[in-house]
């Protein structure tokens, strides 16, 4: 139980990385979606 309890953390703060990844490409991708937009 203890275990299960210990991988269930490390799921929780993986998962909070990967959010976290996600927003600054998405982020990334309007930067250049923009940028694109004002050159053309």
């Amino acid at each position: 139980m203890k275990k299960s309890k210990k991988n269930k953390s490390k799921n929780s703060v993986s998962s909070l990385f990967v959010s976290k990844y996600i927003y600054y490409y998405y982020t990334f991708f309007w930067i250049i979606l923009i940028s694109y937009l004002v050159i053309k």
